[in-house]
């Protein structure tokens, strides 16, 4: 084994190496003990953490996120490697052969002359590979790991393909109304229900506005709780608990960190 405690700069066969080291017999318990399933969370965990990196126009970060997201991929493959499945080479060979395959514009004879063109020549080519005849085979396709928000995007993007979609945002809009008129009037186990068609109608309007709902979420729960936290250190320097202060008290320290641009 390689002397890695005294390497300064490391390849990517490097990386490979180290964590077959931690899976050997005498490597790390801890991940020795791992399996796919196991480290799902984590996965899921260093995606966001590379999104809001991103977010923050943060290099640093963003560097070492994606290092960690490198990393649960190809630890994935070293396990299913040892148990005889796909290597990492296997990974490398097949994302190359997607790239080029789905960049018919690029490595074939189509022509892309803006985003669009091109990202439609990389629908076709993925149909084409994955043999998807049929919208339902599309609609299966849609992971079900997906969070609420982007499952239900996903959904109408795929939807609207057959022309089912709102002949206008207004339309759509009519339909948030409408839902939530039926929100109001429902009772017991049908307010959730109803709280679904609710959310999906909202979903709906920022699609056709060509806005991501977990990004529009995401940016909004972020600017609540900065406005939030003015609040409660607001309160503090007033010698009060925030929970303590009137509802009309809160509003006020919410409107001044709304000024404060917050």
């Amino acid at each position: 084994m390689k002397d890695f405690m005294s390497q300064d700069n490391f390849t990517f066969d490097d990386l490979i190496e180290i964590i077959e080291c931690l899976r050997a017999p005498d490597g790390c318990p801890w991940d020795r003990e791992q399996t796919p399933a196991s480290i799902k969370i984590n996965i899921l965990e260093e995606a966001y953490e590379l999104t809001e990196a991103i977010d923050l126009a943060d290099d640093e970060k963003m560097c070492e996120e994606c290092g960690d997201v490198l990393l649960q991929g190809v630890f994935c493959a070293v396990m299913r490697a040892e148990e005889g499945g796909f290597s990492v080479g296997d990974v490398i060979n097949g994302l190359c052969k997607k790239l080029v395959g789905r960049h018919t514009h690029i490595f074939g004879k189509d022509k892309a002359t803006n985003g669009e063109e091109a990202l439609a020549f990389w629908e076709k080519a993925k149909a084409k590979e994955k043999h998807y005849t049929s919208i339902e085979d599309k609609l299966d396709s849609i992971p079900k790991t997906f969070t609420a928000l982007q499952r239900a995007n996903k959904v109408q993007k795929t939807a609207k393909k057959t022309g089912f979609e709102f002949a206008s945002v207004e339309d759509a809009e009519k339909k948030i109304q409408e839902e939530l008129d039926e929100f109001n009037a429902a009772q017991g186990a049908d307010k959730e229900k109803e709280g679904g068609d609710l959310l999906f109608s909202v979903v709906n309007v920022l699609r056709m506005n060509g806005i991501d709902p977990e990004v529009a979420l995401t940016g909004t729960t972020d600017k609540f709780l900065r406005r939030f936290r003015f609040m409660l250190a607001e309160a503090k320097k007033m010698g009060k608990n925030l929970e303590d202060m009137s509802v009309e008290e809160q509003e006020e320290l919410y409107q001044k960190a709304k000024k404060q641009g917050l």
